[in-house]
């Protein structure tokens, strides 16, 4: 049977996975709008076979350089099949911040698979991070490590376990980050763990951060106990 027209195509890919497009017609992987229909297939693999050809990104192995380097294609296919769309795209989007942003936008998971530079541009990972706190992970070292862009990733829900760790030796950022529950003095250094000004101020915003704090500060300094009881 002839793969050359777009029914005769998506009838072999729904009965043998996607492998079948490197049969296609070089017309049909050519167009825009074939790849797509196709990533939006419904197929049942075979049972212990869910990957590989019948996974929808596959469909982008054989897709023309000119389309995964394509900036609006790219982004067409990130609506259709998510953040695996990405790890198709070619080396100069993958280092474009304006592709990414809009890919972020779609799908903020998309943040894992941009480029490590990328990952410390403070828009991207805002954006990201606005539609999920948990993207936070992936933003490299140095913007983990900035001090005032971390105090703005708590605000926005962020987890302070995500932080450098030269912040959680930070006085000023564990005395911020305790504000926003237990997990800040969780993630501190020992050293601050055992600092009663911020043991104090985090017991006071809540009680169970007291499970935390040092064992032996907890010892000499009674308020502490007190007013974590007060609270419960």
């Amino acid at each position: 049977m002839g793969l050359d027209t777009k029914d005769a195509v998506f009838a072999e890919i729904k009965a043998k996975g996607f492998g079948v497009l490197s049969e296609a017609a070089p017309a049909l992987v050519e167009d825009k709008a074939f790849l797509i229909e196709a990533m939006k297939l419904e197929l049942t693999p075979p049972e212990g076979d869910a990957g590989g050809f019948w996974s929808a990104d596959h469909v982008l192995q054989y897709a023309p350089d000119s389309l995964r380097g394509s900036k609006d294609f790219m982004l067409s296919a990130v609506e259709t099949i998510g953040k695996a769309a990405l790890s198709h795209a070619t080396g100069s989007l993958r280092i474009d911040s304006e592709f990414f942003l809009g890919a972020i936008k779609i799908d903020p998971e998309a943040l894992q698979l941009a480029d490590q530079n990328l990952r410390g541009d403070v828009n991207l990972v805002t954006e990201a991070i606005k539609k999920n706190p948990e993207m936070l992970q992936y933003a490299n070292d140095d913007l983990k490590g900035d001090l005032e862009f971390m105090k703005k990733a708590l605000e926005m829900g962020c987890s302070f376990v995500h932080a450098a760790p030269a912040l959680k030796h930070d006085k000023d950022m564990v005395s911020y980050a305790v504000q926003f529950g237990p997990e800040g003095l969780m993630y501190a250094s020992e050293k601050l763990q055992a600092d009663k000004e911020i043991v104090l101020a985090a017991v006071v915003k809540d009680w169970r951060a007291i499970q935390y704090a040092n064992a032996e500060l907890l010892w000499t300094e009674k308020p502490i106990v007190i007013e974590a009881i007060n609270q419960d």
